[in-house]
């Protein structure tokens, strides 16, 4: 029974600030909904963003060749990967790995030492 008077003091005290807040919402204008901000503009291809992209597919191409163990056509397509571009490390690893797997131990290891010698820090 105690319960049962709370629950309808509880539910009859908050009648009016109801009643009160929808009469409040009422007399206010609706402002209308803010629409979107409108979606960003591409980013231009600059010349060295072409530059990477064509590097990218590059490596891209070394390293399908490699899966499919075509190890000439890896070496040709990493050799197309600049020396400043962003994978030029693992471009010039992976060149020394297609000259082994040809055979041409002494040039996979003359690419092995310009790779350490230019690229020190790589992983």
């Amino acid at each position: 029974m105690h319960r049962l008077l709370e629950i309808i003091l509880v539910s009859v005290l908050a009648l009016p600030a109801t009643a009160a807040a929808q009469s409040s919402r009422r007399s206010e204008p609706q402002l209308p909904a803010v629409p979107p901000a409108p979606p960003a503009p591409a980013a231009p291809v600059l010349p060295g963003r072409r530059a990477e992209t064509q590097a990218e597919r590059a490596y891209q191409r070394g390293t399908a060749a490699l899966d499919e163990r075509q190890w000439e056509k890896a070496v040709q397509a990493f050799s197309e990967v600049p020396k400043d571009a962003l994978r030029a490390d693992g471009a010039l690893y992976w060149t020394a790995y297609a000259k082994q797997k040809l055979g041409r131990r002494t040039e996979a290891l003359a690419d092995l030492a310009e790779f350490q010698k230019s690229f020190p820090n790589s992983r």
